[in-house]
């Protein structure tokens, strides 16, 4: 069983409020078990009057098991009285439509406190109300022979009932005490804002373990995520991932599969390693195709080059040689006739040959290799 609470402002719209516990559409069925829309009225007007921020305590609770209609208004009454409050002026109001699970029970339960006493116009005292609430809600399993749930505040409420002299409830909880505690994958504020834009938070967290259930791997369990309209990514906070649905927040993505964050952000955190190792193979392997068909397609342009170029020599050479013979054949001047400057001149022209030829070897050795 789960007991929340949570102030509801004395400025609020007390026609909206009223709206959502008696004429809910949402709901299958609708049954005021003790009190009426008047004495929601009279909250907020005492708390108007006496300045005071909230109008009421708004509560809620649950079972998995069912409840009858005697155990539900027991329950509402034990809440008073944890709250200083005389039970009769409480608002209950039993709803019933579909839970997320299909094996538990169809009801849930309003209970309305006003904040203002009536006749002094103080304020009740509604401090540490988790750990109140905690404990109401394993005395009331225990009363009543559900299984009990655990809850985050476990010690302070095993502690707190030894200190009311209730051992032998006590001593009924305290393995409750030990072990991890348990995680809610959303919050009551988170819930309403989801669901005013669209997202039904409930009914997404059964979908994202269906397909969690499904998965045999967090990459399948992102992929699955994707084609449903899911995105999972890092939120905020280091260490925490988070699903999302159109923009609007589904819930921590490890509290809505039920595993421990730690776990989580290891199994994320490798998952992208290998993502980014393959994406970084994948860059190296295309850009190693890209440099091999660079060379590919540069080595017929070289090889073209050296050809023409070689042909440009060889066709100088040539013209170099017969005109050095042209030369020596008009002045008629014998090869052998020493300290002629003009002999001197053709012999550097016929050395520069020899270079030329040697180049050309070169040429045509690299346009083969």
């Amino acid at each position: 069983m789960i007991i929340k609470g949570h102030g509801i402002s004395s400025s609020s719209n007390i026609s909206k409020f009223n709206a959502y516990l008696l004429e809910n559409e949402k709901n299958e069925e609708i049954k005021a078990l003790q009190g009426n829309e008047q004495d929601i009225k009279n909250m907020f007007e005492d708390a108007q009057n006496a300045q005071h921020k909230h109008a009421c305590k708004h509560f809620t609770f649950s079972s998995k098991e069912e409840l009858t209609r005697e155990q539900a208004l027991k329950i509402a009454q034990n809440i008073s009285k944890e709250y200083g409050q005389d039970p009769k002026k409480a608002v209950v109001i039993n709803h019933t439509k579909q839970r997320n699970t299909a094996d538990s029970d169809k009801n849930h339960y309003h209970v309305i406190l006003p904040n203002t006493d009536e006749t002094t116009g103080k304020a009740y005292d509604f401090s540490f109300s988790h750990k109140r609430n905690e404990k109401l809600s394993r005395l009331a399993e225990l009363e009543n022979g559900h299984n009990l749930v655990k809850g985050r505040h476990n010690v302070a409420v095993f502690h707190q009932l030894l200190k009311e002299g209730k051992t032998t409830e006590a001593e009924s909880m305290k393995h409750l005490t030990t072990g991890d505690l348990p995680n809610s994958s959303y919050t009551s504020k988170s819930l309403e804002k989801s669901r005013k834009l669209g997202v039904d938070k409930p009914k997404e967290t059964q979908a994202v373990k269906a397909i969690w259930q499904a998965s045999d791997s967090l990459k399948a369990f992102k992929s699955g995520l994707s084609e449903h309209g899911y995105e999972l990514k890092p939120g905020e906070k280091p260490g925490i991932y988070i699903i999302e649905k159109n923009g609007a927040f589904v819930g921590s993505a490890n509290r809505l599969i039920s595993m421990k964050k730690e776990e989580f952000q290891k199994k994320y955190e490798d998952l992208e390693n290998v993502r980014d190792i393959q994406k970084n193979t994948k860059s190296k392997k295309s850009g190693l195709e890209v440099n091999n068909q660079k060379k590919k397609t540069a080595q017929p342009q070289q090889q073209k080059q050296t050809q023409n170029l070689g042909k440009d020599l060889i066709s100088l050479n040539q013209k170099t040689h017969q005109n050095t013979d042209k030369i020596l054949s008009i002045l008629e001047i014998p090869e052998t006739q020493e300290e002629n400057p003009l002999l001197v001149i053709l012999e550097e022209i016929r050395n520069n040959q020899i270079l030329i030829l040697k180049e050309i070897k070169k040429l045509k050795e690299n346009s083969i290799s």
